[in-house]
């Protein structure tokens, strides 16, 4: 698993600056962890299956 720690989200019209964790599930998934204050919310990203051959 690799854990990246990204504070860098920064809205451009109120200047609130948000946290985000990324973490990597073996190779197909990844999850995201985003903090607002208190609150906190995680999402689960799956890696597709293109069936389109890249050269």
């Amino acid at each position: 698993m690799t854990l990246i720690v990204v504070k860098l989200f920064r809205t451009p019209k109120k200047g609130k600056i948000y946290t985000c964790k990324l973490c990597t599930e073996g190779t197909d998934k990844l999850k995201v962890h985003g903090y607002i204050g208190p609150f906190y919310f995680t999402q689960t990203w799956n890696r597709i299956q293109s069936k389109i051959k890249y050269k």
